[in-house]
């Protein structure tokens, strides 16, 4: 489903006429410009291994931006912070991001078990998620995670600026959006997951394009399952 195709199925009668959506771009691309101009940074919610359909791993090889990649699963934030080993910079976070800090329970496929590759990117708040994709109850297990606020993450972790914003948070990502202190930090780029055919609701979609807009994002491409934004 195109950004227009959800916009107008929702009757929306205020439409930016900057809205547009923009086929010739991508994250890659649109990252390289950013790197053009004298290097950039970025803040990745839900890393995983930094492999496992991670749609930077070869931006961060070709570009080396200075990143902060959070993961809240400890499993793969090992893995994650073995990969960057050696990175001064990258800085890998092993929290997940929620409106005040604490303890959080995630759900997760449990990793000594069998289960399809895509499956170890499920991780969710919700206990419920799995079964959205038709995996087995079986799999699951959850374990309790730290949380923090956006606010602490940068302080905790002296994060000036960020250029580049990328989520994949298996249906959390409106809420991640919804949090993000865009009156601190102003990205030049957004992706987000916006998958419209397991997760999100033609109203969640159009409320994420909402928020998007009304903080400046007002050239849109949709992919798959991304939703990529930038200032135009």
């Amino acid at each position: 489903m195109t950004i227009r195709k959800i916009l107008k199925k929702l009757a929306l009668k205020v439409i930016p006429q900057q809205l547009i959506q923009a086929d010739s771009c991508s994250l890659s691309a649109l990252c390289l410009s950013l790197a053009k101009t004298g290097g950039y940074t970025v803040l990745q919610i839900g890393a995983n291994d930094g492999d496992r359909h991670d749609p930077l791993k070869d931006i961060i090889a070709r570009d080396r931006p200075r990143c902060w990649l959070v993961e809240p699963i400890p499993d793969y934030f090992m893995a994650l912070s073995r990969k960057y080993a050696g990175r001064d910079d990258v800085t890998c976070v092993n929290v997940c991001i929620s409106r005040e800090d604490g303890e959080v329970e995630m759900y997760l496929v449990d990793p000594s078990k069998q289960a399809e590759e895509w499956q170890h990117g499920i991780a969710s708040l919700d206990p419920n998620h799995f079964k959205r994709s038709g995996s087995e109850e079986g799999l699951m297990i959850s374990r309790k995670v730290r949380s923090v606020s956006f606010e602490t993450l940068v302080a905790e972790n002296k994060i000036p600026q960020v250029d580049v914003l990328v989520t994949d948070c298996e249906g959390y990502d409106l809420e991640l959006i919804r949090m993000f202190p865009f009156d601190r930090l102003k990205p030049k780029l957004i992706q987000v997951e916006m998958d419209t055919n397991h997760v999100y609701t033609p109203d969640q979609c159009a409320e994420l394009i909402q928020l998007l807009v009304s903080h400046g994002y007002h050239s849109m491409r949709k992919e798959n399952g991304d939703l990529l934004a930038w200032r135009s």
